[in-house]
């Protein structure tokens, strides 16, 4: 989608929501970093994340807990560490309505079109309904096409989104301004937002589904089960063209 990365292989923007360690990340061989969420303002966790070790899980309070978008911004305008093409995953604040989700998303994407080499835009919202949905993300979409210096937009799956839910989302938005698909790595549980191996079927089933319904007309990046260098080789065969390390480089390493 127009970006020159140079291995298959990146990061997660939870594994170092702060970005306090990009510089020493980068070394590890990465192809890209995702900065994010990003959110208009400040989400905060006030549980801490759990390690369940004997399923090399981790389990978060909070979905969307980040910095928020000055703070951020304010970080990015410094000298950048690194090298590598920053992907930045942009959400609008939890309970907002559709009309405030798309001012905050443009809000986003204006403000973080400096120090993005693109965009992952992370709009389904549960709370609304999927033709409310294909409807605000066609806008968007649309809306963003017409920006200057336009970077590349990808539209963020949560990894347990139905299957019925992503033939709609997809069979609409094959004919919009939307470069490629991310495939996110949680799953929502009674105990929080778990990350962990489990989330491999999942993402094979779905990289499996779209390479098999859409071929080329999507690029696809999937994050979820990635634990061993096989995890990563299986759902790049199955069709992602890149796959995200998360909870896989916490248990497993780089």
């Amino acid at each position: 989608y127009g970006l020159k990365i140079k291995y298959p292989v990146g990061l997660s923007g939870r594994v170092d929501p702060h970005g306090v360690a990009q510089k020493a990340i980068a070394q590890f061989g990465f192809g890209f970093i995702e900065i994010g969420p990003v959110t208009a303002e400040s989400v905060g966790n006030e549980a801490s994340v759990e390690r369940d070790v004997v399923n090399e899980t981790l389990v978060y309070p909070q979905q969307w807990g980040n910095d928020g978008l000055k703070t951020i911004v304010a970080r990015l305008r410094g000298k950048r560490d690194h090298s590598l093409p920053q992907l930045l995953r942009i959400r609008h604040m939890p309970s907002c309505t559709l009309e405030k989700a798309m001012k905050e998303q443009q809000l986003l994407l204006n403000k973080l079109s400096p120090y993005a080499d693109g965009f992952y835009l992370d709009s389904i919202d549960d709370r609304w309904s999927i033709e409310e949905t294909i409807a605000f993300i066609q806008k968007i979409s649309r809306w963003y096409e017409g920006i200057p210096h336009r970077k590349s937009l990808l539209l963020y799956i949560p990894l347990d989104l139905p299957m019925d839910q992503l033939w709609l989302l997809l069979d609409y938005l094959q004919f919009e301004n939307i470069d490629g698909v991310v495939i996110g790595e949680m799953i929502t549980t009674d105990r929080g937002y778990l990350v962990g191996p489990s989330g491999k079927a999942s993402t094979l089933e779905k990289v499996k589904a779209i390479e098999e319904r859409y071929s080329e007309r999507f690029t696809v990046i999937a994050s979820g089960g990635i634990h061993e260098p096989k995890d990563a080789v299986d759902i790049i065969e199955a069709g992602a063209d890149l796959v995200q390390l998360h909870s896989g480089l916490v248990y497993s390493g780089p």
